[in-house]
């Protein structure tokens, strides 16, 4: 799914390229609904594991942001499942997963703001959540070919500078 998105999970192409038949694909699963749903659970535990991780590993709220932004950014697999996800509006699976998502990163962004004091810490999350979800799009679609790994990297400092 990271790679080629939410058509990715379409039965057929999937079991060609697992090399099994699709009536083996269908004993794990009984329909393409069920695959769906557990990816998405799997991208769900993945992404609360980091968060647990990181709360214990920095338990500075600031240090705690600025780990987590940079992972939500630079891990390959999980902005490609998050942007094919917010790209895919065809199945309400992954309708209520994306909300679930963002739901899940403003939370995270408000509480830390919160913990720090932070009066205005909803607007402030919202900003940083929007300036995450624009870097992210940048660098999944690549238009123009203008956003090098040299770009990526500069604008990942600079989200970090606003959000801390």
């Amino acid at each position: 799914m990271a790679e080629e998105g939410v058509n990715a999970l379409a039965v057929e192409p999937l079991a060609k390229r697992l090399g099994v038949t699709k009536g083996s694909f269908y004993w794990h699963f009984k329909n393409r609904n069920e695959l769906i749903e557990s990816v998405l659970k799997f991208w769900e535990e993945v992404e609360q594991g980091y968060i647990e991780q990181y709360s214990q590993q920095f338990p500075d709220p600031v240090k705690r942001l600025a780990a987590i932004l940079t992972i939500l950014v630079d891990d390959e697999v999980n902005k490609f499942i998050f942007m094919a996800i917010a790209n895919d509006s065809s199945n309400s699976l992954f309708t209520a997963a994306y909300q679930k998502a963002v739901k899940r990163r403003l939370d995270l962004f408000e509480g830390i703001y919160r913990s720090i004091g932070d009066r205005d810490s909803e607007a402030r999350a919202m900003k940083v959540y929007c300036q995450y979800f624009g870097l992210i799009k940048m660098s999944v679609d690549r238009p123009s070919g203008k956003y090098t790994k040299r770009m990526h990297e500069y604008l990942r400092e600079e989200l970090l500078k606003s959000a801390l």
